[in-house]
C-alpha cells in the first residue's frame, strides 16, 4: 500500500476544500453579510492542514498506483472532504457538529437532505452549502485526475474508483484528457444555466446557486420553497432541461462537441432514459387530470414535467406537494427514483445502464436453460460489453439483497433470529385428515378438497408468523438499502417505519412487500436439511416445557383484549366472532360466516343440549352466547383473561336473558375451575401459550371420563416459532403477538400426554384470509368512527398512528395466510377425548 500518495492526494483535497471556502467568503464580502470572516478562518484552517501534507509527501517521479491506493484514496477522500466541510458551518456558529458534518455530507454526496429550517442565512454560507454539492457532483477525484501530473495506469485506477455506471468510458486515449474534457462540459453547463437564469429575470446569486443543485443533481437551494418559490415557468423550463442533461451520459454529451450529434439518438441508454421519463410524464399528467383534484392539462403537464425528472434524476427541486397527489403518481415517482438517471451521469439511482445489462443478462440465462451450450455475448447497441459488466450490476444488487438479510437488520432478520423457528413436522396431516365430520362432511375444508378462489384467493393473509417479523421493517429496509448505505441507512429506515405507520405507503406496495417477505423466509425454511429441522425441534420443545404456561398476559390484554367494545363492533361482525370464520360456497357475507365457522365448531366439538361446557379464552363470547342460545339445558363458564371482556360477555347475557351462562374473569396461569365438564372448548387461545404439555395435563383432570377437549388454532403447516418481542425489527410481536407462538400442525398433538386424539381437520387458510378482508373493509368503511373510538384510548394525535397500525395488522395477516392458496398457513381443529 502507497500511504504516502494516499496522504498526498488527500492533502490535495483539503486544500480543494479551502479554495472553496474562500471563494464563498468573497461572495460574502461582495454582500456584506458577517459571516466572512467565519468562512476567512475555517478556509485558513483547511490550507493551514493540508497545503504541509500535500508538499510533505511530495512523489518522486512517477509513482505505481493500485487499485487498493485507488480505493482508498477516494474513500478517505471523501470523508476528509466532508469533515473539513463542516468546519464553516461550526465556526459561524449556524450548527452542532453532528449538524455541520450531516450537512457537508449532504452536500458532497449530493444526497439533498438538510437540517436547515431557517433560510434566512447570509450569502457566503448558502454559496458554500451549493458548492459542496457542485464539487459532489462530478467529483473532486476526478478534477483531480484532470489536473494533476500523468499518473500512467493508475489514473484510471482512480478514474473508475470515483466514477459512476457499471464501466467508466475512456472517451480520449488519456484517462487524464477524458477527466478533462469531462470537468470542462460540467463547468460549461454549469455557467451556461446559470446565464440563462440569470437572463430571465433570476438573481445571480441565486442562478449559480440553482445552477450549481441542477448539474450535481443534488437539490441545495438558497430558498426554503425551492424553485416552487418563484413560480416562473421559464425558470421551471430552463431546470427542468439542465437537469434532464445532468441525468443524462456525459460521455454522449462529449460525442456531441466532437461532431457526432447522432451518437445521441443511436445510444440505446438514453433511448430508454428518454423513453422512461416521457412515459412517467403522461402517465402522471394523465393520472393528474383524472384524479379529484381535476387538474386542467396545463398546470397537469407543468407539474408533472417538473417533478418526474427532479425525481427520477434524483436532483430533488419541487414546485408542487406532490403528497397530494392520488397514490398511482406517488407510487410512480418512487419507482422512478429507484431507476435514476444514466451511467455516466451526476444522477443518484440504480442507473439505467444497470437495469439494461440485468434484464440482457436475465434473458441470456433463461436461454440458457433451454440452450445449456450456446455463447450468449451480452450486447448493449450492438457493441459487445465484458463480462464483468454483468458482473457489476448483479454484484450490486447483490449487495441491496445481502444489505435486506443482514438486517433483515432493516426488515426483521431471519437469521440471527433463526432459533425462534423449530419445524415440528409436517406429515401429521395426512395421518389425521380422516375421521367423522372431516373431508367427508365438509370437504372445502380439506387441504385437498376444492377451493373457493374468487374472494379468498384476492384476501391474501397472516397472523404474522414470528419468522416475519415485521413487515413495515422490510418495506423501510428495501427503501433504505436502495438510497444509502451504512449509518444514514438506519435513519431512513426509521422514517420509513414511520411513514408506514402512518398508513402513507399505499396498500398495494405494502401487499406485494409483504408477500414477497413470506415467501423469501419460506423458502430459507424449506431448505434446512431434516437433522437441523429435528435440532430446531427439539429445542423449541425443551424451551416450551421449561417456561410457564403463557407469558406476557397483561400485554396481549393491551394490543387485543382491552380496546374499547364499540371499536370491535365497528370492524367485526354482529357476533363479534375475533377469529377466523367459515366462507364455504354458499356464503358471501361476514354475518353468515360467522354463524358457518360456530355451526362448524359445534358439530366438531360434539356440543348438545345438558353439558356442563368450559370455554377457554372466550373473548368477546361470539362462541359462549351462541352455545348458551342454542343448547337452554346446558351450562357454559366462558373464561378470559381480560376484565373487560369478561365484564362484556355478562352485560350481554343479562341482555338477552341467558341465565345458563357464567363469565369468569380468570389467568390461564392460575385457572382452577370448581368441577369437571363434559366439553372444554378453546377458539384462538393457544396461540398465547408457552408450556403446553402442563396445560395438557391440567385440563385432562377438568375433563370427564370420555369428554372432549376442541382446540381451534392457527398453524403453520410445517414450522412452529415464538414470536420475540425483544427483536428490534419485530414490530408485529412487540405490537401485537407478544409472548405468542405460533405452532405448526403436529404440536399440539406431539406435546400432549393425557388425552387421546380422535380427530384433527384443517381449515383452509383462504377462509381466514376472506374474514381479514372482511374486517379491513368495515374498517375503512367507518374509518373516522374508529378514529374517535381510538382516540378515547391513544388520545388525538395517536389515534391515527393507531389505525393505520390496525390496518396493516390485518393486512400483514391476511397476506399470510392467503399464502400458497391457505395451504401454508391455516387454521387447525382438534378433538382429544378423555
Amino acid at each position: 500500500m502507497n500511504f504516502r500518495f494516499v496522504a498526498h492526494l488527500i492533502g490535495l483535497v483539503i486544500v480543494a476544500v479551502g479554495a472553496g471556502i474562500l471563494v464563498s467568503a468573497g461572495v460574502s464580502a461582495i454582500y456584506g453579510d458577517a459571516d466572512m470572516w467565519s468562512l476567512l478562518v475555517s478556509g485558513g484552517m483547511a490550507l493551514a492542514a493540508g497545503i504541509p501534507l500535500y508538499f510533505a509527501t511530495a512523489l518522486p517521479g512517477r509513482t505505481y498506483i493500485g487499485y487498493r491506493e485507488g480505493f482508498l484514496s477516494v474513500g478517505l477522500g471523501w470523508i476528509v472532504a466532508m469533515l473539513f466541510g463542516a468546519l464553516p458551518y461550526m465556526v459561524y456558529g449556524l450548527f452542532s457538529p453532528v449538524d455541520a458534518f450531516f450537512e457537508s455530507m449532504s452536500g458532497f454526496t449530493t444526497t439533498g437532505a438538510s437540517v436547515l429550517t431557517d433560510y434566512n442565512q447570509p450569502h457566503g454560507i448558502l454559496f458554500w452549502r451549493s458548492l459542496t454539492h457542485w464539487y459532489g457532483g462530478m467529483g473532486i477525484i476526478v478534477l483531480f485526475v484532470a489536473v494533476l501530473r500523468p499518473m500512467g495506469a493508475g489514473a484510471m485506477r482512480l478514474f473508475r474508483a470515483e466514477a459512476p455506471g457499471p464501466v467508466p468510458e475512456r472517451l480520449t486515449p488519456k484517462i487524464r484528457d477524458t477527466a478533462k474534457s469531462l470537468w470542462l462540459i460540467y463547468v460549461g453547463l454549469t455557467a451556461l444555466e446559470a446565464a440563462l437564469l440569470r437572463a430571465f429575470g433570476m438573481d445571480l446569486f441565486q442562478a449559480f446557486c440553482h445552477a450549481f443543485g441542477t448539474m450535481a443533481t443534488g437539490g441545495f437551494s438558497p430558498l426554503v420553497g425551492s424553485i416552487g418559490s418563484y413560480d416562473n415557468v421559464a425558470f421551471e423550463l430552463i431546470v427542468v432541461v439542465f437537469m434532464f442533461i445532468a441525468g443524462g451520459n456525459f460521455a454522449l454529451y462529449f460525442a456531441v462537441i466532437r461532431g457526432r450529434g447522432y451518437g445521441l439518438y443511436k445510444n440505446p441508454e438514453f433511448r430508454v432514459y428518454v423513453g422512461i421519463m416521457v412515459a412517467s410524464v403522461v402517465a402522471v399528467a394523465t393520472s393528474l387530470m383524472l384524479s379529484k383534484s381535476h387538474f386542467d392539462p396545463g398546470h397537469a403537464l407543468r407539474e408533472a414535467l417538473f417533478q418526474v425528472v427532479s425525481i427520477q434524476t434524483t436532483t430533488g427541486y419541487v414546485t408542487a406537494d406532490f403528497d397530494r397527489w392520488n397514490t398511482f403518481a406517488k407510487v410512480l415517482l418512487v419507482l422512478l427514483m429507484f431507476v435514476g438517471g444514466s451511467a455516466g451521469s451526476t444522477g443518484g439511482g440504480f442507473k439505467v445502464a444497470r437495469i439494461m445489462v440485468l434484464v440482457k443478462n436475465a434473458r441470456h440465462e433463461l436461454t440458457r436453460q433451454v440452450h445449456p451450450q450456446a455463447v450468449l455475448p451480452l450486447k448493449i447497441g450492438g457493441a459487445r460489453g465484458p463480462g464483468i459488466c454483468a458482473r457489476r450490476c448483479v454484484g450490486v444488487l447483490q449487495h441491496i439483497r445481502d444489505g435486506l438479510r443482514r438486517g433483515d437488520t432493516l426488515g426483521g432478520g431471519h437469521q440471527r433470529r433463526s432459533r425462534h423457528l423449530r419445524d415440528l413436522g409436517g406429515g401429521y396431516s395426512e395421518q389425521h385428515r380422516s375421521g367423522t365430520g372431516s373431508c367427508r362432511s365438509h370437504p372445502e375444508l380439506c387441504v385437498h378438497g376444492p377451493l373457493r378462489e374468487d374472494r379468498a384467493d384476492r384476501a391474501h393473509g397472516d397472523r404474522a408468523p414470528g419468522a416475519l417479523r415485521d413487515p413495515s421493517a422490510a418495506v423501510a429496509g428495501i427503501l433504505a438499502a436502495l438510497m444509502l448505505g451504512g449509518g444514514l441507512a438506519r435513519g431512513v429506515t426509521r422514517a420509513s417505519g414511520r411513514a408506514i405507520a402512518r398508513g402513507l405507503i399505499p396498500d398495494r406496495v405494502l401487499s406485494a412487500m409483504i408477500d414477497a417477505r413470506i415467501r423469501r423466509v419460506l423458502s430459507r425454511l424449506d431448505d434446512l436439511s431434516p437433522e437441523a429441522l429435528a435440532e430446531r425441534d427439539g429445542e423449541l420443545r425443551c424451551r416450551l416445557a421449561a417456561a410457564p404456561i403463557a407469558v406476557n398476559t397483561g400485554e396481549a390484554n393491551e394490543q387485543h383484549y382491552e380496546l374499547p367494545p364499540a371499536f370491535l363492533q365497528i370492524m367485526l361482525g354482529p357476533r363479534l366472532k375475533y377469529s377466523s370464520c367459515l366462507w364455504p360456497a354458499v356464503v358471501d357475507d361476514l354475518d353468515a360466516a360467522e354463524e358457518a365457522m360456530l355451526e362448524l365448531t359445534t358439530e366438531r366439538a360434539g356440543l348438545t343440549d345438558g353439558q356442563r361446557v368450559l370455554e377457554l379464552g372466550c373473548g368477546w363470547g361470539s362462541l359462549s352466547l351462541w352455545a348458551a342460545e342454542r343448547f337452554p339445558g346446558s351450562y357454559i363458564t366462558a373464561v378470559t383473561n381480560s376484565r373487560l371482556q369478561a365484564e362484556f360477555v355478562r352485560e350481554r347475557a343479562r341482555e338477552r336473558r341467558l341465565s345458563n351462562l357464567e363469565a369468569v374473569h380468570a389467568d390461564a396461569r392460575h385457572l382452577r375451575p370448581e368441577g369437571t365438564f363434559d366439553r372444554i372448548v378453546s377458539v384462538e387461545m393457544f396461540e398465547h401459550m408457552k408450556n403446553y404439555s402442563e396445560l395438557f395435563a391440567r385440563i385432562a383432570g377438568w375433563i370427564e371420563p370420555g369428554g372432549i377437549l376442541f382446540v381451534h388454532v392457527f398453524c403453520h403447516r410445517r414450522y412452529a416459532y415464538e414470536f420475540d418481542a425483544t427483536d428490534p425489527g419485530a414490530w408485529m410481536a412487540r405490537r401485537f403477538f407478544t409472548g405468542g407462538t405460533m405452532p405448526s400442525f403436529a404440536l399440539l398433538p406431539s406435546m400432549c400426554r393425557d388425552l387421546r386424539l380422535e380427530n384433527a381437520w384443517i381449515v383452509n387458510g383462504t377462509h381466514y384470509a376472506r374474514t381479514l378482508q372482511a374486517w379491513l373493509d368495515k374498517l375503512d368503511s367507518c374509518r373516522g368512527e374508529a378514529r374517535s373510538v381510538l382516540a378515547e384510548v391513544h388520545g388525538d394525535e395517536g389515534a391515527e398512528q393507531a389505525l393505520a397500525e390496525w390496518r396493516l395488522f390485518l393486512m400483514a395477516c391476511r397476506q399470510t395466510f392467503s399464502m400458497r392458496r391457505g395451504r401454508e398457513y391455516f387454521v387447525g381443529h382438534y378433538a382429544w377425548r378423555r
